[in-house]
Order: C-alpha cells, then structure tokens, then sequence
C-alpha cells in the first residue's frame, strides 16, 4: 500500500512540475506574441526582423497544443464534454463582450465605407461568425470553432481517430 500512495503522491508532483513549465512557457509565449506583432526590427535589418518572425511563429500554435492538452483529459466522457463546454462560455463571452467594443471601429471603418448599409452587416456577420469580428479577435473565433468541433467529436470519434482528423491537409 505504502508503495502506491508513494506512486502517486509522485505523478501527482511530476503533474505540478509539468504544469509549472507549461505556465512558464505560456508567459514566454504570450511575450513572443507581442513581439511579433512589434516591428522594431524592420527599419533597422529585413533580415534579422524575418529572423524575429520566425522565432515568434511558434506561440500560437502552442496555445491550441496546450489548450488541447488540458481540455482533452478523461476525452469521450461527460467530465471532458463539461469542460469543454465551460471553457466554449467562457471564450464565447469573452468574443461577444471584445466584439461589442469594437463594434463602433467596425461601423465607422468597415460597414458605412461600403456604401450599402445592409451588404456591410451581412459582410460583417459573416465575419463574426467565420474570421472574428475585429482582426484581432481571430483567434478567439478559431478557439471557438476549435471547442465546436471538440464536441461534437467528443463521444462519437476516438482520441486517435480525431487527431488524425485534426492533422488532415485540406
């Protein structure tokens, strides 16, 4: 007995130590986020501000690894379907509430130059829905697409089946 509680009092510190990298590397991240969004490299060297942008691409796509990796624990369960439902509110909230304080940039910059009011909104809408409503809340539409999926997949596809699906060139 001792044996066990002594195996998993350890998957339970590697678990911490694994999820303190994780968090560091989210910090590193979201700096390398901002930097590539940061073109101070360019009015001095083409070169090494292309250096900069490789260096930064990795960030975004260890977001969707690490949110992946976390929501997808107990997957084809009802406890993963809550999570993913929870994590759907709480991004989905987020979009609409940033989509609203954009929502006076996007009619003064993006609907009335259309010269038709309602061909704007529809443009608009489709927007919303499909490439976020402003360019920079892309990735909280994708996240929410992302979680779309993930329920849908949850329960009727394995683990393996769904990566795959996930790694499927178009």
């Amino acid at each position: 007995m001792t044996g066990t509680y002594h195996n998993e009092e350890k998957n339970i510190e590697e678990n911490n130590t694994i999820i303190a990298w994780v968090d560091m590397m989210k910090i590193i991240a979201a700096i390398t986020v901002v930097a590539i969004h940061m073109y101070l490299l360019k009015s001095i060297n083409r070169d090494a501000d292309i250096f900069r942008y490789l260096l930064c691409t990795w960030a975004v796509p260890f977001f969707f690894i690490t949110s992946g990796y976390f929501l997808l624990k107990d997957y084809g369960t009802d406890i993963c379907k809550k999570r993913i439902m929870k994590q759907l509110v709480k991004v989905g909230k987020w979009y609409i509430i940033w989509s609203i304080v954009y929502a006076p940039i996007i009619l003064v910059r993006k609907i009335l130059p259309q010269g038709n009011f309602m061909r704007g909104v529809a443009y608009e809408l489709r927007d919303f829905i499909f490439m976020g409503s402003y360019f920079q809340l892309w990735y909280l539409c994708v996240m929410i697409w992302y979680l779309i999926i993930l329920l849908l997949l949850n329960k009727k596809v394995s683990l393996k089946t769904a990566t795959i699906i996930s790694f499927r060139k178009s």
